[in-house]
């Protein structure tokens, strides 16, 4: 006992104090210029307690006296540099504890107080949306949204950036209360001064009372009206709401228990802006935001006085000029006229169709700008005139013929219920105000003054969270703000906003079934709701807005047929009553195209008759290798198993193994064979493989014993396992089913996004981040159709979320897919989940190698013009992905399809279009692409002013000279380039540093060659938007004198390189092969001259002993003309070589001179009994 001091003395010594507690009163909010205490709770007396803030020591704590365990400081008066994140510690003599958890002071009222406001309204029902608004000052980052009773000490629901909307449902008992909104800028210490409070109020949770006037309910203006609401229950507070008023209009509190169970409300004097429809609703005090059901509604009539008219114009209030617009205006009365005003002041008197008519209108044939502006009307009698009408703002559009503007949706015109959208509003001309209008719409148009970027003058109108009323047509305008009046451009093209998830999701079924085969006719079938016309049909979720389907039935048919490659893949189907709202994707539906490859084997073993409660192997067998196999049984929709082979270098074959057979594995079954690159392309099926169970009662029992749960719920979930029954005993357990059942909890809404990107690279590391903003105790991630179990963790509360973070890496193709995470509570061991997140599409790039990305007809572009970009891919891929500046996260833009290396075709060129662009490429599973292809830089030109382009020291240089080619701009440009035409892209661009240098840029050629002899053009642009360039200078000829190459014919210039290599190679052998003919030629024609000097000294030989003297003095004359001749003919041969000045075209003529003898004896015979050859003689006929 003695040594237990000196123990724990020598454990202080170490420095293990224990840890104090730290809190501030009267609370860690605390408004500026209030006091403020912090108390440093210990555990045992200490001799000094310190503060410390943001890590650093700040000062000594006052104890209250030597033997407390606390100590305190006091701000009398609280600041913003009071705020901040506050520890304590206590000393003693044997050392310092550890600091305490942090204490985090926030400090209120620093800035003025923001705006608070609700939608649709402060009164709501149970399963209503509600958006919370806080509009705060410009320039601070976080809003704050707080719930409580007490200002001092709010509840935060929610911190997000400036100008939020809060969304709050569905609604229901815990949405009622007091709110209020705090904004802060970038210290989240330091708060401005709460908004003023707003009480959402949430009916339908008492009995209705009733609601009775008296004298009415028809009086006389200035009588005193009493409206009575009386309950059938005691109830303490009773509301009086009148239609169209923001909230109540009045609250009565009764003050005794026992009185009457009415209260009496009343209005006094009347007047016609008391008439209308009120209702009451009743409530306690100690919940006074939860109403009873409202009464019935009770209609005020106030005579003796106008009401109010009503204005509106048709076609409606937004007119194109030119076009004719009627203004209506309609009272209560039918006596007397109605007065039309503008701007305040009356115009003129208002047309009645018929005297017993109460409206009267004014019809404008042609409006134009002057008729733009604010109008109202009022009825007109004797007696005076009554109220004005609400107003009515007539705008003319079409008066700025120079202010056109564009719309379009980012990210996506198509969006989910509960997502946020923005629609992006940009003109080319200068406009102060730019307008979104939704056509057909109750909403007033919204503004925005527009923000110069990049050329163009564009406003951000966010939409969101999208709900079902924001699906519709949108067109936007622009306009000057020196026109008060409402004068606006001609509207944008109109752009759709599809809104999806707003009705239920259809089911999408098939006939005839799995897999199909080329050439079948596929029915693909979707089933909605009652009364819905418009169908969409989706292959593997592609981001293109859905095609749509108006069918007169109930459930359409989408035929797919004859089916090919191009058929496989998922499909989901949407339905909707008109083409702006759609249901919730139907489940995904995988068709499966078979007979692509050889079929595969499969058997049985030990064979295909075994015994109930043997194991049974099903080999399938290929002879060829495959990554994947499949496992049918007739009688079932989908693959029974699918297994998939890791090893490339293993056996061509899979085993599919079946556990203790019972007779419902009986049947028939086929095996295919697949790639995982194309998991929807299968192998002809197999020849079928009868399995018979034989062995016991089971024979005889039907082959698929199933319990089906019709309908499952939270009690249906658990683990089940099944067992076979029989006189002799009972089977085994089979291996356990987990039965999990999602939707169970409803305020366990969960969202699931991806950091950094849902587009991540083979081999890197992507975060899935799920999110539940109510309590849950456990986060499931789950990849839809994927094999892997899913992935649990518990999650951390941060910023108001409990959350958890799911990494995945390094990523491979088998990442690929769609995720979704759920919430549960851990209390319950079974498997009851939330409502899934929204799905997740994670796709994996740098699957396949790079695409080549290239164009026609070449750089730059003149806007305007027609630009395709042709993407070439390998054989068999058939998705392709167009990126413009790798900005947007989603990856797929904009698809085209239609053929191997598809054409993104722009038909008019615009500013838009400019930039770097890339293209990915895809197989049948969307979530597996292609590294990107090299970026092709598209360059528009067109947007400015031409510069100048002149030669120094002139156009015409000597080859080896140097050149100086100078491009002048009238006006400031800091990048300069020079094209030269048959070169693709810029020849040389020159970057201007300095602002204030000259306007002009020199571009070098050193030394100068025949190559450099061409056409030369200039072009200028800014650095903020490099890829739009001026209008191109003149052409500037330039030639190279010295050097004469040929230069090839013109049809040559501007083909690729290698074409002119096989035109220059070509020709060269076509040239080679033309000199050996020749050559053969002139051999030929040398043997022949040698052979005729033979003939002719034998001739001269053998004339003397001719026979007959005649022929003799006749051959031999022949022959002296012959022989003079030949020295002549000699000479024309042998210079042919040798052209004349005038050359003439030449024939020679072979002369046969048996010929000139005709009627001469034929020669005699020589001593060899041959006839002997005779000259040939060739003359010259030249022909002039």
């Amino acid at each position: 006992m003695h040594g237990s001091p000196a123990l724990t003395l020598s454990v202080l010594c170490l420095g293990t104090l224990p840890k104090p507690s730290i809190r501030a009163d009267p609370g860690p909010t605390i408004n500026v210029g209030t006091r403020v205490t912090i108390w440093c709770q210990g555990s045992q007396q200490t001799d000094v307690y310190r503060l410390y803030k943001g890590g650093s020591f700040l000062r000594t704590m006052t104890l209250r006296n030597p033997r407390d365990t606390s100590g305190y400081t006091t701000i009398l008066s609280v600041d913003a540099q009071d705020a901040g994140r506050y520890q304590c510690a206590h000393l003693s003599s044997s050392g310092r504890s550890e600091l305490s958890d942090p204490l985090t002071l926030t400090v209120t009222g620093l800035y003025k107080k923001p705006v608070l406001s609700a939608q649709p309204g402060l009164l709501l029902r149970p399963g209503d949306k509600l958006t919370l608004k806080c509009q705060s000052g410009p320039g601070y980052h976080t809003c704050a949204l707080a719930k409580g009773k007490r200002l001092s000490d709010p509840q935060f629901l929610f911190r997000w950036r400036s100008n939020p909307d809060f969304l709050l449902g569905p609604v229901d008992h815990n949405t009622a209360g007091q709110y209020w909104c705090y904004y802060s800028g970038r210290n989240l210490y330091e708060w401005s001064a709460p908004s003023d409070p707003l009480g959402i109020m949430v009916a339908g949770f008492y009995r209705k009372p009733t609601l009775s006037v008296h004298p009415g309910p028809t009086v006389t203006s200035g009588q005193n009206v009493t409206l009575q609401c009386r309950s059938e229950s005691w109830f303490d507070t009773f509301h009086l709401f009148k239609e169209n008023h923001t909230g109540p209009l009045l609250h009565l509190y009764m003050q005794n228990h026992a009185g009457s169970l009415h209260i009496n409300f009343t209005l006094s004097p009347v007047a016609s802006a008391h008439g209308g429809s009120y209702r009451c609703y009743s409530s306690h005090s100690t919940s006074p935001y939860l109403l009873s059901h409202p009464s019935d509604p009770l209609e005020l009539v106030v005579s003796g006085t106008f009401s109010k008219p009503s204005i509106w114009a048709e076609p409606g209030p937004t007119i194109h000029e030119g076009t004719r617009v009627t203004i209506w205006c309609q009272g209560s009365q039918k006596t007397g006229d109605y007065g039309l005003y503008k701007g305040g002041s009356f115009i003129r008197t208002m047309t009645r169709s018929n005297p017993r008519d109460i409206r009267g209108h004014v019809i404008i044939l042609s409006a134009y700008a002057h008729n733009a502006g604010r109008y109202q009307c009022a009825h007109l009698s004797s007696s005076g005139r009554s109220e004005l009408s609400d107003p009515l703002t007539l705008t003319v559009t079409g008066a700025y013929a120079d202010a056109q503007t564009s719309l379009s949706a980012h990210p996506s015109s198509v969006v989910t219920v509960g997502g946020h959208v923005s629609l992006w509003c940009r003109s080319q001309n200068t406009v102060d105000t730019l307008y979104l209008l939704k056509e057909g719409g109750a909403d007033p148009p919204r503004q925005m003054n527009p923000k110069w970027s990049s050329g163009l003058y564009e406003a951000l109108f966010p939409l969101g969270p999208v709900t079902s009323s924001h699906g519709g047509t949108y067109r936007c305008y622009g306009s000057y703000v020196s026109y008060s009046i409402r004068r606006w451009s001609h509207p944008s093209d109109p752009l759709d906003l599809h809104v999806t998830g707003v009705y239920a999701k259809p089911s999408l079924w098939t006939q005839p079934g799995f897999p199909v085969l080329p050439g079948d006719r596929l029915t693909l079938t979707c089933g909605s709701e009652t009364g819905f016309h418009h169908f969409a049909l989706t292959r593997n979720e592609e981001p293109l807005r859905p095609l749509y389907f108006d069918r007169s039935q109930e459930s359409p048919n989408f035929t797919l047929g004859p089916v090919n490659w191009n058929t496989s893949g998922r499909y989901r189907c949407y339905s909707g009553p008109d083409r702006y709202l759609w249901s919730a994707p139907s489940d995904p539906l995988d068709i499966l195209v078979a007979g692509y490859y050889g079929k595969p084997t499969l058997s049985a073993h030990p064979g295909p008759t075994v015994t109930s409660g043997q194991n049974v192997t099903l080999q399938c067998r290929s002879e060829s290798w495959f990554d994947t196999f499949h496992l049918f049984k007739e009688g079932h929709a989908g693959p029974l198993q699918s297994h998939h082979v890791q090893n490339r270098a293993g056996s061509l074959q899979v085993s599919f193994t079946l556990r203790s057979v019972t007779a419902a594995h009986a049947g028939t079954y086929r095996c295919y064979s697949s790639h995982s690159t194309s998991p929807y392309l299968l192998s002809s099926p197999s020849d079928t493989q009868k399995l018979v169970v034989s062995g016991s009662s089971e024979d005889q029992l039907p082959r698929d014993l199933r319990s089906e749960v019709v309908r499952a719920y939270a009690h249906n979930a658990g683990r089940y396992q099944c067992a076979h029954l029989s006189s002799s005993g009972r089977s085994e357990l089979s291996d356990p089913l987990t039965l999990t059942v999602t939707g169970v909890y409803a305020d366990a809404q969960t969202s699931l996004s991806a950091r950094p990107s849902s587009v991540v690279t083979t081999g890197g590391h992507v975060s899935l981040w799920c999110r539940s903003q109510n309590t849950v105790d456990t986060l499931y991630l789950l990849k839809e159709g994927g094999a892997d179990p899913p992935r649990q963790m518990n999650p951390k509360r941060s910023s108001g979320f409990y959350e958890a973070i799911f990494p995945l890496g390094p990523v491979n193709s088998s990442h690929g897919g769609t995720y979704r995470c759920y919430g549960s509570y851990v209390s319950y061991s079974i498997r009851r989940w939330s409502h899934p997140s929204d799905p997740l599409d994670l796709e994996v790039t740098g699957i396949y190698v790079k695409p080549s990305l290239w164009t026609q007809p070449g750089f730059p572009v003149l806007s305007g013009d027609r630009l395709t970009l042709m993407c070439g891919s390998e054989t068999g891929f058939h998705r392709f992905v167009l990126t413009k500046d790798e900005q947007s996260p989603s990856l797929i833009p904009y698809f085209h399809r239609s053929q191997q290396s598809p054409n993104f075709t722009y038909y008019y060129v615009s500013r838009d279009n400019a930039g770097q662009y890339r293209c990915y490429y895809s197989g049948h599973d969307h979530y597996l692409w292609s590294a990107p292809s090299d970026p092709l830089d598209i360059l528009v030109a067109g947007y400015y002013g031409k510069p100048t382009l002149s030669a120094h020291p002139g156009p015409t240089v000597t080859s080896g000279e140097n050149v100086t080619l100078q491009c002048h701009s009238e006006n400031w440009f800091n990048i300069f380039h020079l094209f030269k035409e048959g070169h693709a892209g810029p020849l040389q661009s020159r970057h201007v540093q300095n602002r204030a240098g000259s306007l002009q840029v020199n571009f070098t050629l050193s030394p100068v060659t025949a190559a450099h002899a061409g056409t030369y053009k200039c072009y200028r642009s800014h650095s903020t938007s490099s890829y739009l360039l001026s209008s191109p200078s003149d052409p500037l000829e330039l030639v190279v004198s010295g050097e004469e190459p040929w230069p090839g014919p013109p049809c040559l210039h501007g083909l690729p390189w290698y074409l002119k290599v096989m035109i220059g190679v070509s020709v060269a052998f076509i040239l080679l092969a033309f000199l050996l003919v020749l050559l053969f030629l002139f051999i030929r024609h040398q043997r022949q001259r040698k052979c005729r000097a033979t003939v002719t000294q034998s001739k001269d030989r053998s004339l003397p002993n001719s026979s007959s003297p005649a022929t003799g003095i006749q051959e031999e004359n022949l022959y002296a003309a012959v022989k003079d001749k030949q020295p002549e003919e000699e000479m024309e041969l042998g210079s042919q070589d040798t052209a004349p000045e005038d050359p003439q075209e030449v024939t020679y003529a072979k002369l046969n001179h048996s010929a000139s003898r005709q009627n001469a004896t034929a020669p005699p015979s020589s001593p060899s009994g041959e006839t002997p050859s005779e000259p040939s003689v060739y003359a010259a006929l030249a022909i002039h």
